[in-house]
């Protein structure tokens, strides 16, 4: 009968063959190890067209609860360094509103440091962002 102690990931079992006159007896132990996955996080997201100096809502959903830092032009964004997610895995969000500076395309991403020791930082894909030339006056 296989017995186990789950915290250390061990199995031990007993293995019996029989040919109807001789049996024979093999004690095995198999140790299953855990390894670190990656977290999982989608693309960044934007609120609304961007606009130099006018603040736009980036969001990204993530797999795992986190901190989030984002990034344009693979530069972090002031005030969006260590975003706390919301919510729960497999949805846990986090937003970030800054104002682009500069006009152009440019691009965004979003690193997690999960909340789970056993998972590993994940960046996301790019998303290429427009922004255009302000048309208001300030």
């Amino acid at each position: 009968f296989p017995s186990h102690d789950i915290s250390l990931g061990i199995y031990e079992i007993t293995i019996e063959i029989s040919d109807g006159f001789n049996v024979d007896t093999q004690d095995l132990s198999v140790t299953i190890t855990n390894i670190n996955e990656s977290a999982g996080i989608a693309a960044p997201t934007v609120s609304a067209q961007a606009y130099k100096g006018r603040a736009i809502t980036v969001t990204v959903v993530a797999d795992t609860p986190g901190k989030v830092q984002f990034y344009i032009d693979g530069k972090r964004i002031p005030n969006c360094l260590a975003v706390a997610t919301t919510g729960s895995a497999p949805t846990a969000t986090a937003t970030c509103s800054f104002k682009p500076a500069v006009q152009g395309i440019h691009f965004i991403t979003a690193r997690i440091n999960p909340s789970n020791n056993l998972m590993t930082a994940t960046t996301s894909e790019k998303l290429l962002l427009s922004v255009g030339r302000r048309t208001t006056q300030r």
